[in-house]
């Protein structure tokens, strides 16, 4: 997962970028599904989590102009930045403490300090807040749908890490236009990428899960792929 750091992420790159993304999501929900060493997969899934959030950013978060809101602008697509965005909050709502995942094994939550709980809980609602606050963003406006469809799948209790691909494939289809290179090669890869509805009536996490409720989704406009 350290190799990420050699990535230098631009809008020349960005079909390989997400294919990439794609490729350790999958191998993630493998691993869980194997269910081998949690501990050693909550680590590398935190880690590339991090870098989600890192390449999510509309400006860089980092140098003296970071600080004072003058970071440089993010190299990649608005679409591609979304996505990042969308995946690293699913991911922080279901890394729940080291070595533990929401609904997966954390029936030992004995073994989860009361100071790591909380820090996973906080992280995890600073960015839905985060991505909340973009529905009245103009930049994100052509990707509403894609945008409320993340927030609905982040807040239904039953979505597990294990439905990771399910949120990756459907962003890709709200993001990219039908017939898009990208989503062939991802259907290539064997990756099954079909439209899944969403359910209304689904429910909140409860405050004793990653994040608390929110405000219900408003229906969106159709997107202009354009």
């Amino acid at each position: 997962m350290e190799l990420l750091s050699l990535i230098c992420p631009d809008n020349n790159c960005e079909q390989w970028l997400l294919l990439i993304i794609g490729e350790i999501i999958d191998l993630i929900v493998t691993e869980v599904k194997k269910g081998e060493d949690y501990e050693t997969l909550w680590r590398h899934s935190n880690t590339f989590s991090d870098f989600l959030c890192s390449w999510g950013e509309d400006r860089s978060s980092t140098g003296l102009f970071a600080a004072i809101g003058l970071g440089k602008r993010s190299p990649l697509s608005v679409r591609v930045r979304l996505l990042c965005k969308c995946i690293s909050t699913f991911m922080r709502s279901q890394l729940i403490s080291p070595g533990f995942f929401c609904s997966i094994n954390e029936h030992k939550r004995e073994m989860i300090s009361d100071s790591d709980s909380d820090a996973s809980c906080e992280s995890s609602l600073k960015l839905l807040h985060r991505l909340l606050s973009l529905r009245t963003n103009v930049t994100y406006t052509s990707y509403l749908t894609g945008l409320n469809y993340a927030i609905q799948f982040i807040q239904e209790s039953q979505n597990t890490i294990l439905d990771l691909k399910t949120l990756y494939d459907q962003l890709l289809i709200h993001v990219f236009p039908k017939g898009s290179a990208l989503l062939q090669l991802r259907a290539d890869s064997g990756a099954s990428v079909s439209r899944k509805p969403t359910n209304d009536n689904s429910c909140h996490r409860s405050p004793s899960s990653s994040l608390v409720e929110t405000s219900p989704v408003p229906s969106a406009p159709p997107v202009d792929y354009e």
